[in-house]
């Protein structure tokens, strides 16, 4: 898998949802970036900081940027520790985004760019240490920054496995929007996406199978659709039972504006009722009734947490997706044992 992460503020867009999803932080929400997203990040002295995806050495990193105060950064962690950071510098009605490795000024951009509008900046980093590191960034996919033969890992050794994104400095507003991360380990989404949108679907309507059991009512999506700024654990389904599946119908995907389909988050909150743990996977059945899996998960706690689980390519077709058949399919989850 390439594709880690991704977040444009959708399913995310209350603090306890983020909460359930990242390690630390938080942040507010706005106005989105661009149609036919609905909200946006905003950080005023706060930060996020994703889980560890395991230790790479290349990574990606695509994010929506608007400016408002005069500081902020991504910072590229290696077991919480910083290894290198893009940081911002400001100007007079502008800023420029610059690479460091601890104090070390290691590049600046080019340009220069407007404060109090939306810029998309992707970032490749290999981060090594002596002269094997390097790096490139693009600003609404222009090279404005690039080099190699640097130290771009402060700890000493080679790697990073996730990241912080925000500011720690209050009163300096800036906005975040439509982010992805990759790193190198496949060979479906593994260099620049270019500028990239995302957009949340909800459950709208039981599917073709629901083995389990609602905590109250009888229509199982109607208790896990809780709206995206409004979190609640009030009510749930739940199954015990090995090969229980629950399927659910989505919204369809805005009508046009679609290009190329990186891939689908799919998350599941989900906690254990009692002290114990259970492996779940989550579930596509496409129109054509066949059906595919993602990756395994592990719930082992009773605090409700987000279990998000990247498919990359539609696994029935294994191909990339296509509007057609994430409008046409349902999703699920199935208990594994």
């Amino acid at each position: 898998m390439t594709l880690r992460w991704m977040d444009g503020a959708e399913v995310w867009a209350a603090t306890g949802y983020q909460s359930r999803g990242y390690l630390a932080g938080t942040s507010g929400f706005s106005t989105a970036r661009i149609s036919p997203g609905a909200s946006s990040m905003t950080f005023n002295g706060t930060s996020l900081t994703t889980p560890a995806f395991g230790q790479q050495n290349v990574w990606t990193v695509g994010f929506g940027f608007k400016l408002s105060g005069n500081v902020g950064e991504w910072r590229f962690l290696d077991g919480g520790v910083e290894q290198c950071n893009l940081e911002v510098v400001d100007g007079s009605g502008v800023f420029e985004l610059r690479l460091k490795r601890g104090a070390t000024t290691i590049d600046t951009t080019s340009e220069t760019f407007a404060k109090d509008v939306w810029h998309y900046f992707e970032f490749q980093v290999t981060v090594r240490t002596g002269t094997n590191g390097a790096y490139e960034l693009r600003h609404n996919e222009n090279n404005v920054m690039s080099g190699a033969s640097v130290n771009l890992a402060d700890t000493g050794s080679d790697g990073c496995d996730s990241h912080q994104f925000g500011l720690t400095v209050a009163a300096q507003v800036l906005g975040m929007d439509d982010i992805y991360i990759l790193d190198d380990q496949g060979t479906t989404n593994n260099d620049f996406l270019g500028d990239s949108v995302i957009v949340a679907l909800e459950a709208q309507a039981d599917g073709n199978q629901n083995d389990f059991t609602p905590s109250a009512g009888g229509v199982n999506a109607d208790l896990i659709d809780d709206p995206s700024d409004t979190p609640s654990s009030a009510d749930w389904i739940s199954s015990d039972t090995n090969a229980h599946q629950d399927f659910f119908t989505y919204d369809n995907m805005p009508a046009t504006g679609i290009g190329t389909i990186f891939g689908l988050r799919v998350v599941t909150d989900a906690a254990m009722q009692a002290v114990g743990s259970r492996v779940l996977k989550p579930k596509f059945r496409a129109a054509s009734t066949s059906e595919g899996d993602g990756a395994d998960f592990t719930v082992s706690g009773t605090t409700l947490l987000s279990y998000p689980v990247i498919m990359e390519q539609d696994p029935v077709a294994a191909a990339a997706w296509t509007k057609t058949e994430i409008d046409g399919g349902e999703f699920g989850v199935e208990v594994v044992s």
